[in-house]
């Protein structure tokens, strides 16, 4: 929680979509879901200093996959995205097939060997003070539940349990993908 707390910025709050204008870039991140989990939306500033700060968060829940499409589309379409990461394991496969069409995104079928990467670039960045979050009870319980398990035959991964309000850690997920910054222009599919 310690690490957390030094994210956090108590003063930031998350911007209207309206808020977020041309002029500035962004990373986004998604990570997908639809009955049991969240399909989670991250939106980070980048400044000049290399520090990310969080501006935008969107949680859905039972939304249908069209609802889901049109959201992500309006996104790309009216923000600038240096760089957009998108899961696209199990139901994010179509969604991030068809973005990936009229879109430059980067698409990341998740795996231990991903994952582990993306919670250590996540922490090291926030060890380096990189990123200011606000005080958001929900995305703050999204990253305190992410935990490092040890399977049977001594591999590691990290996963959490399912919350109604956090989903599968979704949230985190998200701010996980925001951050395995590629650059736009180019087309990244890793996994």
């Amino acid at each position: 929680m310690e690490l957390i707390s030094s994210c956090i910025d108590h003063e930031l709050t998350y911007s209207d979509l309206s808020d977020i204008g041309e002029s500035k870039s962004y990373i986004g991140g998604a990570d997908i879901g639809r009955e049991h989990d969240l399909t989670a939306f991250v939106a980070l500033e980048k400044t000049s200093d290399d520090h990310y700060i969080l501006r935008y968060k969107q949680t859905m829940k039972n939304k249908p996959y069209q609802e889901q499409m049109d959201f992500f589309n309006y996104q790309l379409i009216n923000h600038n995205f240096d760089s957009f990461t998108i899961d696209e394991s199990g139901i994010g496969h179509m969604l991030s097939e068809q973005l990936a069409r009229n879109h430059s995104i980067n698409r990341i079928t998740f795996n231990n060997e991903n994952k582990q990467e993306m919670v250590g670039n996540l922490k090291k960045m926030m060890q380096n003070h990189q990123i200011s979050f606000p005080n958001d009870p929900q995305l703050i319980d999204s990253i305190r539940s992410i935990r490092r398990i040890y399977t049977p035959s001594n591999y590691l991964r990290f996963d959490s349990g399912r919350d109604d309000n956090i989903g599968h850690a979704d949230l985190f997920w998200a701010l996980a993908l925001a951050l395995n910054y590629k650059p736009s222009g180019s087309y990244f599919r890793i996994g």
